[in-house]
């Protein structure tokens, strides 16, 4: 089922979800709160509502659910995939199509919008995927409604271990709705990129490792993405000057 316009529009999706993971995380590990700086999503929540690959929902004459993305209309059914051998295909391309999904049938959804997703879904899938489409949507949504809940107390950690802890309970919210192998197909490389970039955040603040070294460990972080992916972790920081004050009037 992976066709043409289908492929790119979740590969769009996809790489932002990647952007934004490890943005949210740069952006508590920077320089500390700024509470005139808009929110940024954490990794795993719903990534695509503000952005120009959103999309929206709307039912066509044959009352199947269908989702807007930049412009081209699709099927519900046809944001997930089937393997080769059968059965539904489950992978970052999946988490794309559930944050569509998420994007145009928000919480204040109404039964009968999430019941028309249900038919169309049951309609355009073999009955076991279709099932198992809709349980994924469903425990997605119930994922994304926890970690708004859990996001103002997850803090801004300034160190590694506060960092690790972190994750750790973004892994244990995930685990909560997903099994392992579920958790890490949907979230498990954009969860790595944003540990790293938090690890890059803690480097580049570090005055206790001279530029060298901070420039060194930054290297190493980066050669653990893949290649495509590498220019997320930032360069190093350059040193604040230091200003010498060489007016006479002043000493």
């Amino acid at each position: 089922m992976r066709v043409g316009v289908l492929d790119v529009l979740k590969g769009r999706i996809g790489a932002l979800l990647c952007v934004v993971a490890v943005l949210a995380v740069l952006a508590r590990w920077g320089s500390g709160p700024d509470p005139d700086e808009p929110k940024v999503p954490a990794p795993g929540a719903s990534a695509v509502a503000q952005s120009p690959a959103g999309s929206s929902v709307a039912g066509n004459d044959k009352g199947l659910v269908e989702i807007d993305m930049l412009g081209t209309k699709l099927d519900a059914a046809r944001l997930f995939d089937l393997g080769f051998a059968g059965g539904l295909t489950i992978d970052r391309d999946t988490r794309a199509a559930l944050e569509a999904l998420s994007t145009a049938l928000p919480d204040g959804a109404s039964e009968v919008d999430m019941q028309k997703l249900e038919s169309t879904l049951r309609k355009g899938l073999p009955p076991e995927d279709a099932e198992k489409a809709i349980k994924l949507f469903q425990d997605y949504r119930g994922y994304q409604a926890d970690m708004k809940l859990e996001l103002p107390a997850l803090g801004n950690p300034g160190s590694q271990e506060a960092s690790d802890a972190y994750f750790d309970r973004i892994l244990q919210v995930q685990r909560k709705h997903f099994d392992e192998a579920t958790a890490k197909a949907l979230f498990g490389q954009d969860i790595q990129n944003a540990r790293l970039g938090s690890l890059a955040g803690i480097i580049n603040r570090d005055s206790g490792l001279s530029p060298a070294q901070r420039k060194e460990q930054l290297d190493a972080l980066r050669a653990l993405l893949p290649a495509d992916q590498r220019d997320l972790i930032p360069d190093l920081e350059p040193a604040a000057p230091v200003i010498v004050d060489t007016d006479p009037v002043k000493r």
